[in-house]
């Protein structure tokens, strides 16, 4: 049990700055946590719309891959990366329309900056790639077990980091030192709530809009809670039961409480949310673009067409 304590002391050694109060009650620290995803928003120009005859149509090429663990009612948000089929069939559609436009020799197609000549076996080799590539993506649903298995995760994490806050882990206790207490309390935004948020929608055991926003908000309290209580209290015990409330405190606000009442669907952000918290929810995924309402992807896409308008418009210019 000597290793198990050196590497607990190893990894709260990150947090015992932002927790110092527990120890030297006049240092005082802060701390920004951020997480990298996939967020698609309402801001989105390119935002997957269940109505849109290319999402029906991959929406039944998914529905025939995946047999019974596809979820109709869910669509493309339960694949792990829906954005990445979209823009795929999107790449196809241009490439398949460039193979038409001529029978033989070559043919004409874009490489997102410049419009250049390409051979027809050339254009071929591409869309049998991408092809390739949609097909991999299609078939990357999360399963029901794995949903099952984040679930119990979590769990079993809350479970520990009790045992960890109370000073009553089998074998290693009493006794254990106070940094190693501190992740008790931690645990629950290191591992409880990143593991409930790992889940893909649909499912027994999959996560609704109303959860996903509920463990959004947790996220970014949690983190608060820990740096503010030390101030009042130095028992982790009463900081790690502080974290238990502040979480199923957000649980309530979007299950039963104004969360529930403003309809929020999961596609963008909650009306019925302070001003700051929204800001910070856009932060939170930030590296991925959806600090500006933009998935990485669809930013990338919209920029390649914005160069492209501009080309265009440089060359009637010069004409």
């Amino acid at each position: 049990m000597v290793l198990v304590s050196k590497f607990a002391a190893v990894v709260s050694a990150t947090l015992l700055a932002a927790t110092s109060s527990l120890l030297v009650p006049k240092l005082r620290t802060t701390s920004r946590p951020f997480v990298k995803g996939a967020r698609f928003s309402t801001q989105d120009p390119d935002a997957i719309m269940s109505d849109d005859p290319m999402i029906v149509k991959l929406e039944d090429m998914c529905a025939e891959l995946n047999g019974g663990d596809w979820n109709e009612e869910v669509g493309l948000m339960q694949l792990l990366n829906p954005s990445k089929v979209v823009n795929l069939e999107r790449e196809l559609t241009e490439l398949r329309a460039s193979l038409e436009s001529t029978e033989s020799g070559d043919a004409v197609a874009t490489d997102g900056t410049a419009t250049v000549e390409v051979s027809r076996e050339d254009l071929l080799e591409q869309i049998r790639l991408k092809e390739a590539k949609q097909l991999a993506e299609m078939r990357g649903v999360m399963r029901d077990w794995l949903k099952a298995l984040f679930v119990w995760q979590s769990i079993l994490s809350v479970v520990v980091c009790g045992l960890v806050a109370y000073d009553a882990v089998p074998f290693a206790s009493p006794g254990l030192e106070i940094y190693v207490r501190v992740l008790g309390f931690w645990g629950i935004w290191l591992f409880t709530i990143p593991s409930l948020r790992s889940r893909k929608p649909g499912g027994m055991w999959g996560m609704s809009s109303a959860e996903k926003s509920a463990l959004d908000v947790a996220f970014l309290l949690t983190p608060l809670t820990n740096l503010s209580l030390p101030q009042a209290t130095k028992d982790p015990t009463l900081i790690f039961w502080a974290n238990l409330l502040v979480t199923g405190a957000c649980y309530g606000w979007f299950f039963i409480g104004p969360g529930a009442k403003s309809g929020n669907t999961g596609g963008g952000l909650d009306a019925s949310l302070p001003g700051p918290i929204k800001f910070a929810l856009q932060a939170i995924d930030f590296g991925a673009g959806s600090e500006r309402g933009l998935s990485m992807e669809t930013r990338e896409k919209l920029e390649q067409r914005q160069a492209e308008k501009a080309q265009q418009t440089n060359k009637s210019e010069d004409e």
